[in-house]
């Protein structure tokens, strides 16, 4: 499985802090509704696409 997740940021954050708990929360809301040999293989990427 992969999820790919694009999005826009504030200018006052550090891009790199917002992309990982970005995915953070991804991979922990994966894990709370797929069954774990799913949430195992997925691939998850956040790209930051602009800035506000």
């Amino acid at each position: 499985m992969q999820v790919e997740i694009r999005l826009v940021a504030v200018r006052s954050r550090r891009t790199v802090d917002v992309a990982r708990a970005t995915r953070s929360a991804v991979e922990a809301r994966l894990a709370a509704l797929l069954p774990a040999q799913t949430v195992g293989a997925a691939q998850v990427s956040v790209t930051i696409t602009g800035l506000v």
